[in-house]
């Protein structure tokens, strides 16, 4: 959705390091979709128990409005540029998971989500790669 065209291969490699990355958190990898088919069908599947819980409720408002000094809530950028970004975010759900946390769904919201997110990602490349780059990827380069 933010005009990085990703191959079937591409998507498939994707859900797959996923897989990693639920092993690393406590989840057995045979609980895990490891294709994109397999996790399509696992939401498919799923769908109809889950639900949105008080606590993730608060839990994603925690997320968008983060508890800030006030220093950096008023003086810097950092506030409106995690409102839009964590809005963005929300925005970008699916609408059934939209729905379970009670998000309005707007007219022509899906086309102007798009492009929000493919403007975005342009914007992002504007900024200098060092910056962009988290500290855990610099080190790994270094050891190289």
């Amino acid at each position: 959705r933010s005009g990085m065209p990703l191959t079937l291969a591409e998507q498939d490699q994707y859900v797959f390091e996923m897989v990693k990355f639920a092993e690393l958190v406590g989840i057995p990898s045979a609980d895990v979709p490891n294709s994109l088919a397999q996790c399509q069908q696992y939401f498919v599947e799923i769908k109809p128990e889950l639900r949105a819980s008080d606590d993730a409720k608060r839990a994603a408002l925690f997320i968008t409005v983060p508890p800030l000094p006030k220093l950096i809530r008023f003086a810097t950028p950092f506030a409106p540029t995690w409102s839009a970004v964590a809005a963005l975010a929300g925005a970008s759900l699916p609408k059934w998971a939209r729905d379970l946390y009670g998000a309005p769904t707007l007219p022509g919201q899906e086309i102007a989500t798009d492009i929000a997110l493919k403007a975005f990602r342009r914007t992002l490349f504007l900024i200098p790669e060092s910056f962009r780059t988290p500290p855990q990827l610099k080190e790994l380069k270094a050891a190289k």
